[in-house]
């Protein structure tokens, strides 16, 4: 049987590929691999959450620099990750929000998920009628 790799796509966030990496070649590595993967939730993905539990930080997460690698590990799909940036900086206040919303509407037109672009003119749209926290 062919080992199988399973690896944290955080290691494209953090470096360290073969620390996340692990291979599965049987039933016998399951236990291990299922250990080593518990550990690295606890020791980076925990500490990870922790930085971001406010409003304001997932705005900062998403929104400092929306065009960076790193910022698109944060979410697998373009569609969700563009959904809470824009909630989250109109929930804030963000004084670049028009702008954002215009480079994240462009990113969707460009991108595999471009059919959700009316859904995201949609989501503007109810956004629209709430008051930021500023």
């Amino acid at each position: 049987m062919e080992p199988h790799p399973i690896a944290f796509v955080i290691w494209l966030v953090f470096g360290r590929k073969n620390y996340f990496e692990c291979e599965l070649a049987s039933e016998d590595d399951v236990q291990p691999v299922a250990k080593k993967l518990v550990s690295i939730f606890r020791r980076t993905a925990l500490p990870f959450y922790a930085k971001y539990t406010s409003i304001e930080d997932i705005d900062r997460l998403y929104n400092s620099e929306p065009k960076t690698p790193k910022y698109f590990m944060y979410l697998v799909d373009f569609w969700t990750r563009t959904a809470y940036a824009t909630i989250a900086a109109k929930l804030v206040g963000n004084p670049r929000y028009g702008e954002l919303v215009r480079q994240y509407k462009q990113g969707l037109k460009e991108s595999d998920d471009s059919w959700r672009a009316g859904q995201y003119d949609k989501l503007v749209k109810l956004l629209a009628k709430v008051k930021p926290k500023r």
